[in-house]
């Protein structure tokens, strides 16, 4: 995705915009759209943690044998050593601690939800700040950024209604308690993406109203210019955008039925 994108965001405009794009990445628009950005993707992450957080309190195992702290070698340490090497023993004294002298990793609900969440946001940090038009190339004319943008998303969206079992199973993700938690999750996530293309949009139309005209002016090729270089590229990159549109559709449509089946008995 990353290389789609910058493919895309190096490829000028077969027409010059007279909008110069801005110098500096501390214009109004640009700064507060991602100051807001960041504050409604920290928020996201920690509500999801705090919700998860609670969901393996009520369903898991991780808080039931409580919080312990591990030395991998207590014998180094005297008397504090031996107290805290008691907290490394089970009931049977068998040593619970692992090559590095810290509990295996077990899955729960809350290594599911930073997981998923965290590459949710990675990914709509790179939709919604694409520049695009009308200084550079639109993101629906990269098949490449738009393949792995549709993929990108079905991956979490997959991930989180465990449509694919074994993929969850390969990625060491716990099992969902109930339905609800998984809900919450693509509910959260349609909000932190929602939400962040709102605020961007926001920003550019208040304090920025120049690039907004230019972003929502229809392209026009003229008859009499209908054989310029410039004119016939831009027919292919409306054919390139209807084509990367109709595969964005076919991953929704995918993604869409997977959330059905996992919701419908």
């Amino acid at each position: 995705m990353d290389q789609g994108q910058h493919e895309v965001s190096s490829s000028p405009r077969p027409k010059l915009s007279i909008i110069r794009p801005h110098q500096s990445i501390f214009h109004p628009s640009s700064a507060v759209s991602i100051l807001l950005q960041a504050i409604c993707h920290l928020f996201i992450l920690s509500y999801s943690h705090h919700a998860a957080t609670v969901i393996e309190k009520r369903h898991g195992e991780s808080f039931k044998h409580g919080v312990t702290v591990r030395l991998s070698n207590p014998e180094l340490f005297g008397p504090v050593g031996e107290l805290f090497k008691s907290c490394t023993v089970s009931h049977q004294g068998e040593s619970r601690s692992g090559f590095f002298g810290r509990r295996r990793f077990i899955p729960n609900m809350i290594s599911n939800t930073v997981f998923i969440i965290s590459c949710f946001q990675n990914t709509i940090i790179g939709l919604v700040n694409h520049v695009g038009i009308p200084y550079n190339g639109h993101i629906l004319e990269s098949s490449s950024f738009c393949f792995w943008l549709g993929a990108s998303i079905l991956f979490c969206i997959i991930t989180a209604t465990e449509s694919c079992k074994p993929l969850n199973t390969i990625l060491e993700l716990s099992k969902f308690p109930n339905k609800q938690s998984k809900l919450l999750l693509l509910l959260l996530m349609i909000f932190d993406g929602t939400v962040s293309l709102i605020i961007d949009r926001l920003c550019i139309y208040c304090l920025d109203r120049d690039r907004w005209n230019a972003m929502m002016s229809p392209i026009i090729l003229s008859k009499a210019t209908e054989h310029h270089a410039a004119d016939l590229e831009e027919r292919l990159l409306r054919e390139e955008r209807r084509m990367n549109k109709n595969m964005l559709i076919a991953f929704g449509c995918v993604a869409l039925w997977l959330t059905m089946q996992s919701f419908i008995p």
